[in-house]
């Protein structure tokens, strides 16, 4: 092993040295991008414990808010247990599916000191099994705050 990198030109050793700046630099931009949603992470955590401590709280029971269900479409690449280029050798074939995804939003609209302030929150789960799961609670918390007139739903219950 150690006289093969003897033995190395010196177009090899460039080639070895910009290979391992490169897998340096990636690595740089992998750490500061989870630095990055760890500080997002706290920033909203720290948010909604402000909010929560500030904020009016506004509690919501079953019959003050409404769910509506929105549904979306994507066309994606399929995806089975062949490896890409193991299937597109044996098959030559780009199959596509298209990809529901459906999401819930909870829609209320509140009077606050005379004016009407409508909240939304945007679920990831179907309008029926959310339903259930909000009828069951009886009463959410919504935190909201007068002067950025933020917001947010206190959902912990669907985790």
């Amino acid at each position: 092993m150690t006289t093969l990198i003897f033995q190395m030109s010196a177009q090899d050793y460039m080639v070895l040295t910009v290979i391992a700046l490169w897998l340096l630099v990636l690595l740089w931009f992998k750490r500061n991008d989870l630095k990055l949603r760890r500080s997002q992470k706290i920033l909203t955590s720290e948010y909604k414990t402000k909010l929560r401590d500030d904020g009016i709280k506004i509690a919501l029971s079953f019959n003050d808010y409404t769910v509506k269900e929105k549904r979306r479409y994507a066309t994606v690449r399929a995806k089975d247990y062949y490896s890409d280029s193991l299937k597109s050798a044996m098959y030559n074939s780009h199959d596509e599916i298209e990809v529901e995804y459906i999401d819930s939003i909870i829609e209320a609209n509140v009077e606050i000191d005379g004016l009407v302030h409508t909240f939304e929150c945007s679920v990831p789960l179907d309008k029926d099994n959310l339903l259930i799961k909000l009828y069951m609670q009886k009463e959410i918390n919504v935190y909201y705050d007068p002067d950025t007139e933020g917001y947010f739903f206190d959902l912990h219950f669907l985790d």
